[in-house]
């Protein structure tokens, strides 16, 4: 009963707005755009531009879509489009820690760009449908 009376709490922001005033504001380069903005600094500063993109656009697109995905569908002609956004999310969610997990020294090989591109790209591939089938599962415009 609590988290049913929590939904018609005054004070939280509906889904629909956190998907159009929040998560649809987080855009993505493409993936080589991407991976470049890092690649092109210095050795030293990469995991700093990096840092930056995690914080800046994967992390706040990861909080929009956790408060999109709570409470879970688990039935209903919606829960095949929710479960593919889950889907998506933790392929996010496993990319970036994956990014995370690079240091400056891995980082300062211009070779591992190819890596980082991929990890990237993933992140900005499922983002796209995450907002697709977030947006049909939720009803949302």
């Amino acid at each position: 009963i609590l988290a049913w009376s929590m939904s018609f709490w005054p004070f939280s922001k509906s889904k629909q707005k956190i998907f159009t005033d929040d998560l649809q504001k987080i855009t993505f380069s493409t993936d080589s755009e991407e991976a470049n903005n890092i690649f092109n600094k210095t050795g030293s500063d990469r995991k700093k531009q990096l840092d930056e993109f995690i914080d800046k656009k994967v992390k706040k697109f990861i909080t929009f879509a956790d408060q999109l995905t709570d409470p879970k569908i688990t039935e209903g002609d919606k829960k095949t489009s929710f479960d593919l956004a889950i889907e998506s999310l933790t392929k996010i969610k496993s990319n970036k820690e994956s990014l995370v997990g690079h240091d400056e020294a891995y980082l300062k090989v211009d070779t591992n760009k190819t890596t980082v591109q991929g990890e990237i790209k993933i992140i900005v591939d499922e983002c796209i449908k995450f907002k697709t089938q977030i947006k049909t599962a939720l009803n949302l415009e």
